[in-house]
């Protein structure tokens, strides 16, 4: 297993701003800030603006997953399909147990990529970050598209 993270973008303190310097001191107890710490309890702070909500409910709302999703490092991990079982796809939720650290993450499988002539070298990603999965399938699907076309045009060269 290969282990990639960062610290990038890393925070525990948000302070969410909405259209025209909107807050969320009316919906969330007098504080103009959201907090988590889960993960780690040093101090670290961000403030995050999104000038298209004008609503302090919901700009608490996609503040509070924001930070849900900043609050821990990024980290994402390579392995072979082998060691986690042929039958798992893209958007699956996979825990991750360190028995030494007494840890458990959820992960969430973000790529696979199948060697069909080869399966024992089959690979798949898993990450803790949250995915836009309306992204990636317009991503995959765009993928699939090029791959028509290549093979179309390969197949029109052959005739």
């Amino acid at each position: 297993m290969k282990k990639n993270s960062n610290t990038y973008d890393y925070a525990t303190v948000l302070y969410p701003f909405g259209k025209d310097g909107l807050t969320i001191v009316n919906v969330n107890n007098g504080k103009n800030y959201l907090e988590n710490f889960d993960y780690t309890n040093k101090y670290i702070q961000k403030v995050w603006v999104d000038e298209s909500i004008d609503v302090p409910e919901i700009l608490k709302k996609k503040a509070t997953d924001y930070l849900n999703e900043i609050s821990k490092p990024k980290a994402s991990y390579q392995l072979l399909v082998s060691e986690i079982g042929w039958d798992v796809s893209v958007g699956d939720t996979i825990i991750l147990v360190d028995k030494i650290k007494n840890i458990r993450q959820e992960q969430r499988v973000v790529k696979i990529v199948n060697y069909p002539k080869a399966p024992e070298k089959s690979k798949l990603e898993i990450s803790n970050l949250t995915s836009n999965f309306f992204d990636m399938f317009i991503k995959g699907q765009k993928r699939t598209d090029n791959n028509i076309r290549y093979v179309r045009s390969l197949l029109s060269t052959m005739e």
